[in-house]
This record gives C-alpha cells, sequence and structure tokens, in this order.
C-alpha cells in the first residue's frame, strides 16, 4: 500500500496493475466495488482505492471485536462500565 500511495509516476503505477480487491487475512479475496476484480485502479483514484483497502481489512476483525466486548461485558457489568470497542480506541490504547 505504502508503495501505490507513494507513487507518484502514472506510468510506473499503471505497471502495477491493481485491480479493485482486497486479499483478506483468510486469503479471500474481497471486491471493493463491483466487478472490482476487473477493473483496474486509475492513477487519479489510487488514494481512493487505498480508503477502501484499509477500511475492508479493518472490518475484517469486527466479528472479533464484537467477541471481545461480550466477553468483557460477562465479566464486568455493563451496568458498571459502558463497553464499546472501536478499532480506534484498540489502535489508541495499543499505540499502533
Amino acid at each position: 500500500m505504502n508503495t501505490l500511495s507513494a507513487c507518484e509516476s502514472k506510468q510506473v503505477f499503471d505497471e502495477f496493475g491493481q485491480t479493485y480487491i482486497a486479499e483478506l487475512s483468510d486469503g479471500s479475496i474481497s471486491e471493493l466495488i463491483p466487478r472490482g476484480a476487473d477493473t483496474k485502479v486509475q492513477f487519479d483514484d489510487r488514494h481512493e482505492y487505498i480508503k477502501m483497502y484499509v477500511k475492508a481489512r479493518t472490518k475484517e476483525i469486527d466479528y472479533q471485536i464484537a467477541a471481545v466486548r461480550r466477553g468483557i461485558c460477562k465479566i464486568i457489568p455493563d451496568s458498571l462500565i459502558k463497553c464499546n470497542f472501536t478499532i480506534s480506541l484498540i489502535m489508541f490504547s495499543t499505540n499502533l
């Protein structure tokens, strides 16, 4: 992603041949737009593609975050704390 983001040459960018897909942590492919596997990312759209890619990758962990939330709320009553985890909170607390 850093290479795509930093690329300032349309010619060099076009050599990547990047399409609107994201490879997820389980190895599956997610199309970021309809027919994304067949649609090349244009140089001028590269930053939007990166945003879409990052969103797809961070959304992968929503299920795990919800499970952590449920587990913590079983130990600490919901009435004592508001158990509301987000990716931003986790990233902040781990200094990622």
